[in-house]
Protein backbone atom coordinates (compact mmCIF):
# COMPACT_ATOMS: atom_id res chain seq x y z
CA UNK A 1 0.00 0.00 0.00
CA UNK A 2 1.49 3.07 -0.73
CA UNK A 3 2.11 5.66 2.10
CA UNK A 4 0.39 9.26 1.75
CA UNK A 5 4.49 10.36 0.89
CA UNK A 6 4.94 8.07 -1.82
CA UNK A 7 1.51 9.30 -3.06
CA UNK A 8 1.83 13.38 -2.79
CA UNK A 9 5.35 13.61 -3.21
CA UNK A 10 6.27 16.79 -1.97
CA UNK A 11 8.08 17.91 -5.49
CA UNK A 12 4.46 18.38 -6.20
CA UNK A 13 3.72 20.63 -3.36
CA UNK A 14 1.35 22.72 -3.93
CA UNK A 15 -0.77 19.69 -5.16
CA UNK A 16 -3.64 21.46 -7.15
CA UNK A 17 -6.41 22.67 -5.47
CA UNK A 18 -9.81 21.91 -6.47
CA UNK A 19 -12.67 24.02 -5.12
CA UNK A 20 -16.26 23.36 -5.98
CA UNK A 21 -14.89 20.46 -8.37
CA UNK A 22 -12.65 22.94 -10.21
CA UNK A 23 -8.98 23.40 -10.14
CA UNK A 24 -7.58 26.58 -9.35
CA UNK A 25 -4.70 28.79 -9.60
CA UNK A 26 -1.59 27.43 -8.22
CA UNK A 27 -0.46 28.80 -4.33
CA UNK A 28 -4.59 29.49 -3.93
CA UNK A 29 -4.61 27.59 -1.50
CA UNK A 30 -1.72 28.64 0.42
CA UNK A 31 -2.97 30.93 3.31
CA UNK A 32 -0.55 29.41 5.46
CA UNK A 33 2.59 30.55 3.70
CA UNK A 34 1.18 34.16 3.69
CA UNK A 35 1.71 36.13 6.74
CA UNK A 36 -1.89 37.33 6.65
CA UNK A 37 -3.04 36.14 9.72
CA UNK A 38 -1.96 38.81 12.55
CA UNK A 39 -3.80 41.37 10.22
CA UNK A 40 -6.50 39.75 10.11
CA UNK A 41 -6.58 39.17 14.18
CA UNK A 42 -6.56 42.94 14.33
CA UNK A 43 -8.87 43.81 11.46
CA UNK A 44 -11.75 41.37 12.90
CA UNK A 45 -11.25 42.30 16.72
CA UNK A 46 -12.62 45.45 15.58
CA UNK A 47 -16.01 43.65 15.17
CA UNK A 48 -19.07 43.88 17.56
CA UNK A 49 -22.07 41.20 17.77
CA UNK A 50 -22.20 38.07 15.83
CA UNK A 51 -19.78 38.25 13.25
CA UNK A 52 -17.37 35.23 12.08
CA UNK A 53 -14.22 36.05 14.62
CA UNK A 54 -10.61 35.15 14.01
CA UNK A 55 -10.67 31.78 15.50
CA UNK A 56 -12.83 30.77 13.07
CA UNK A 57 -10.91 32.35 9.99
CA UNK A 58 -7.63 30.69 11.77
CA UNK A 59 -9.31 27.12 11.66
CA UNK A 60 -10.44 27.29 8.15
CA UNK A 61 -6.81 28.45 7.00
CA UNK A 62 -5.68 25.33 8.89
CA UNK A 63 -7.84 22.91 6.77
CA UNK A 64 -7.71 24.67 3.40
CA UNK A 65 -4.16 23.30 2.06
CA UNK A 66 -5.28 19.83 3.56
CA UNK A 67 -5.41 16.11 1.74
CA UNK A 68 -8.93 14.72 1.74
CA UNK A 69 -12.41 16.86 1.20
CA UNK A 70 -12.75 19.67 3.43
CA UNK A 71 -15.93 21.95 3.43
CA UNK A 72 -17.42 24.74 5.29
CA UNK A 73 -20.72 27.11 5.65
CA UNK A 74 -20.72 29.23 2.49
CA UNK A 75 -21.61 32.23 4.22
CA UNK A 76 -19.11 32.11 6.77
CA UNK A 77 -16.50 30.70 3.82
CA UNK A 78 -16.94 34.16 1.62
CA UNK A 79 -17.05 36.19 4.58
CA UNK A 80 -13.31 34.69 5.47
CA UNK A 81 -12.74 34.99 1.56
CA UNK A 82 -13.25 39.01 1.78
CA UNK A 83 -11.63 39.70 4.82
CA UNK A 84 -8.64 38.21 3.33
CA UNK A 85 -9.17 39.82 -0.03
CA UNK A 86 -8.94 43.10 2.48
CA UNK A 87 -5.84 41.84 4.21
CA UNK A 88 -4.15 41.08 1.31
CA UNK A 89 -5.00 44.11 -0.66
CA UNK A 90 -4.45 46.48 2.32
CA UNK A 91 -1.04 45.18 3.54
CA UNK A 92 0.62 44.01 0.16
CA UNK A 93 3.70 45.81 0.49
CA UNK A 94 4.26 44.67 3.90
CA UNK A 95 3.12 40.80 3.14
CA UNK A 96 5.30 40.92 0.05
CA UNK A 97 8.46 42.21 2.17
CA UNK A 98 7.33 38.98 4.71
CA UNK A 99 7.34 36.31 1.51
CA UNK A 100 11.03 37.21 1.07
CA UNK A 101 11.90 34.16 3.19
CA UNK A 102 9.26 31.97 2.20
CA UNK A 103 9.43 31.92 -1.43
CA UNK A 104 13.32 30.27 -1.35
CA UNK A 105 11.53 27.23 0.71
CA UNK A 106 9.20 26.40 -2.03
CA UNK A 107 10.54 27.42 -5.47
CA UNK A 108 8.70 30.30 -6.18
CA UNK A 109 8.69 33.93 -6.13
CA UNK A 110 7.32 36.08 -3.14
CA UNK A 111 4.85 37.76 -5.94
CA UNK A 112 3.71 33.87 -7.43
CA UNK A 113 3.03 32.76 -3.63
CA UNK A 114 1.05 35.89 -3.17
CA UNK A 115 -0.61 36.49 -6.73
CA UNK A 116 -1.89 32.49 -6.54
CA UNK A 117 -3.60 33.49 -2.86
CA UNK A 118 -5.20 36.19 -4.09
CA UNK A 119 -6.61 34.86 -7.31
CA UNK A 120 -7.47 31.88 -5.11
CA UNK A 121 -9.55 34.11 -2.75
CA UNK A 122 -11.57 36.02 -5.48
CA UNK A 123 -12.17 32.59 -7.58
CA UNK A 124 -13.42 30.59 -4.43
CA UNK A 125 -15.51 33.46 -3.46
CA UNK A 126 -17.05 33.58 -7.18
CA UNK A 127 -17.61 30.03 -7.21
CA UNK A 128 -19.13 29.77 -3.47
CA UNK A 129 -21.53 32.63 -3.96
CA UNK A 130 -22.83 31.05 -7.74
CA UNK A 131 -22.89 27.17 -6.25
CA UNK A 132 -24.06 27.70 -2.58
CA UNK A 133 -21.63 25.35 -1.28
CA UNK A 134 -18.38 25.56 -0.29
CA UNK A 135 -15.88 22.11 -0.90
CA UNK A 136 -12.50 21.47 -1.53
CA UNK A 137 -10.13 19.02 -1.77
CA UNK A 138 -6.21 19.56 -2.80
CA UNK A 139 -4.39 16.43 -4.84
CA UNK A 140 -4.48 15.05 -8.29
CA UNK A 141 -7.60 13.85 -10.23
CA UNK A 142 -8.31 10.92 -8.22
CA UNK A 143 -8.73 13.66 -5.48
CA UNK A 144 -11.12 15.87 -7.54
CA UNK A 145 -13.38 12.62 -8.08
CA UNK A 146 -13.78 12.35 -4.62
CA UNK A 147 -14.54 15.56 -4.38
CA UNK A 148 -17.24 15.76 -6.62
CA UNK A 149 -18.57 11.84 -5.38
CA UNK A 150 -18.43 14.08 -1.93
CA UNK A 151 -20.52 17.33 -2.98
CA UNK A 152 -23.37 14.56 -5.27
CA UNK A 153 -24.00 12.75 -2.08
CA UNK A 154 -23.61 15.32 0.38
CA UNK A 155 -27.15 17.26 -2.09
CA UNK A 156 -28.93 14.10 -0.82
CA UNK A 157 -31.61 13.86 1.11
CA UNK A 158 -30.16 12.93 4.83
CA UNK A 159 -32.76 10.07 4.93
CA UNK A 160 -31.21 8.53 2.14
CA UNK A 161 -28.49 5.83 2.66
CA UNK A 162 -26.12 7.55 0.49
CA UNK A 163 -26.55 10.73 1.72
CA UNK A 164 -22.80 12.25 2.93
CA UNK A 165 -23.23 14.85 6.16
CA UNK A 166 -20.86 17.87 4.88
CA UNK A 167 -17.35 17.55 6.36
CA UNK A 168 -17.30 20.89 8.21
CA UNK A 169 -21.06 20.09 9.86
CA UNK A 170 -20.27 16.13 10.94
CA UNK A 171 -16.66 18.23 12.76
CA UNK A 172 -18.79 20.96 14.60
CA UNK A 173 -21.10 18.05 15.95
CA UNK A 174 -18.27 15.97 17.17
CA UNK A 175 -16.52 19.26 18.66
CA UNK A 176 -20.16 19.94 20.40
CA UNK A 177 -20.45 16.37 21.57
CA UNK A 178 -16.85 16.51 22.84
CA UNK A 179 -17.47 19.83 24.67
CA UNK A 180 -21.27 18.58 26.19
CA UNK A 181 -19.54 15.55 27.86
CA UNK A 182 -16.25 17.87 29.16
CA UNK A 183 -19.28 19.97 30.57
CA UNK A 184 -20.98 17.15 32.16
CA UNK A 185 -18.00 15.82 33.74
CA UNK A 186 -17.16 19.28 35.40
CA UNK A 187 -20.67 19.31 36.63
CA UNK A 188 -20.17 15.61 38.46
CA UNK A 189 -17.57 17.31 39.94
CA UNK A 190 -18.91 20.09 41.63
CA UNK A 191 -20.94 17.18 43.76
CA UNK A 192 -17.42 16.80 45.69
CA UNK A 193 -17.02 20.31 46.17
CA UNK A 194 -20.25 21.05 48.68
CA UNK A 195 -23.78 19.50 49.87
CA UNK A 196 -26.16 20.00 47.49
CA UNK A 197 -30.05 19.09 48.04
CA UNK A 198 -31.57 15.88 46.83
CA UNK A 199 -32.75 17.50 44.33
CA UNK A 200 -30.33 19.09 43.02
CA UNK A 201 -28.24 15.92 43.44
CA UNK A 202 -31.01 13.85 41.37
CA UNK A 203 -30.73 16.46 38.69
CA UNK A 204 -27.43 16.20 38.42
CA UNK A 205 -27.47 12.06 38.10
CA UNK A 206 -29.85 12.21 35.61
CA UNK A 207 -27.55 14.54 33.16
CA UNK A 208 -28.39 11.56 29.90
CA UNK A 209 -24.58 10.18 29.62
CA UNK A 210 -25.15 10.58 25.82
CA UNK A 211 -23.29 13.96 24.93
Amino acid sequence: METVTEAYPDHDFPWTHYFNGEPLPRWSNCWHLVPMHSYAEEYMNRWEGDFVGYQRLWRLGCRMDHLGVESEDPEVFRLCCLTLCYVLLRHEPDILQELEAEGPRYGATPLEIFTGVRGGLFAMYRRCLADGIAFWASGYEADRDALREAMRRSRLQPSDPDWLEPPHLWRQRLDAQFRRSQIRSDILSLLGTRVYSKEVRRLIHELPKKP
